[in-house]
């Protein structure tokens, strides 16, 4: 069995899983936090993750980080919807997601 974080940032929540994989190939979701974000309006009006979502994300993710590191998930996947992809501080914002929490996120097509 191995234990899997996996991270999905969409333009209007943040949800954090925590899903345990089983050799057979079957799964048990094991933990799942949800935190609303609502980057929608802000992607869609200036192209831009604004820095107090970005703040809240980042607190989001350290703690998710701390619940994993506690249950033992080695094992990370973390991506962002493809909202993301138009945003003109797309690069530095998910550089400083990294920087400040150690995920590395790529984004969905």
């Amino acid at each position: 069995m191995m234990k899997y974080g996996i991270v999905d940032l969409g333009s209007v929540e943040l949800r954090m899983s925590i899903v345990e994989v089983y050799e057979n190939g079957t799964y048990f979701l094991q933990e799942e936090f949800v935190e609303p974000v609502k980057n929608a309006i802000d992607l869609c009006q200036d192209n831009l993750v604004k820095p107090n979502k970005i703040k809240n994300i980042i607190s989001c993710l350290k703690a998710f980080k701390g619940i994993c590191e506690a249950e033992e998930v080695v094992n990370f996947i973390a991506y962002c919807s493809c909202e993301y992809k138009e945003a003109k501080n797309q690069r530095s914002f998910l550089e400083e997601l990294y920087n400040q929490s150690g995920f590395k996120f790529e984004i969905l097509e």
